[in-house]
């Protein structure tokens, strides 16, 4: 199984205004490295706490940060992955490929709900081949 190292969590914020109707939530940045490469860059992950079905609570369902930070510095299981996904903008660049960190197990479900919480589509008329892209061989043939 691949690991990921939780080398950092940021302080707990509140996003801005919403476009809905719905409560604004609290949400933090974990900061995350290859944990067989100390040399790899780290990557980075949003964690949101979830509406209840009206929109109107926000609680962590999963993710919660003050159990988090207990796992600071640790091994979780995880994966970067990178996809070609559908077109979307960065500033004036067009962009078809994106990497995101997939926590858990690694599997094409679970990749897919990544890119989806990041707001990207994997793009169907590409391959289905999971690129893990910390596996020590990799991290070796640098």
């Amino acid at each position: 199984m691949q690991t990921l190292k939780l080398n950092k969590i940021s302080e707990v914020k509140t996003e801005k205004e919403r476009s809905d109707s719905k409560i604004k939530r609290q949400y933090y940045t974990g900061y995350f490295s290859d944990a067989t490469n100390p040399f790899a860059p780290m990557r980075q992950q949003n964690f949101f706490q979830s509406h209840n079905e009206d929109g109107s609570i926000a609680t962590w369902k999963a993710g919660d940060p003050s159990i988090v930070k207990q796992y600071l510095g640790k091994e979780i299981p995880g994966a970067f992955i990178t996809r070609t996904v559908n077109p979307y903008q960065i500033g004036e660049k067009t962009v078809t490929s994106a990497t995101c960190v997939v926590l858990g197990e690694v599997n094409e479900v679970t990749i897919e709900r990544a890119f989806k919480a990041n707001g990207l589509t994997i793009n169907s008329n590409t391959s289905n081949e999971v690129k893990v892209i910390n596996s020590s061989a990799e991290a070796l043939n640098m």
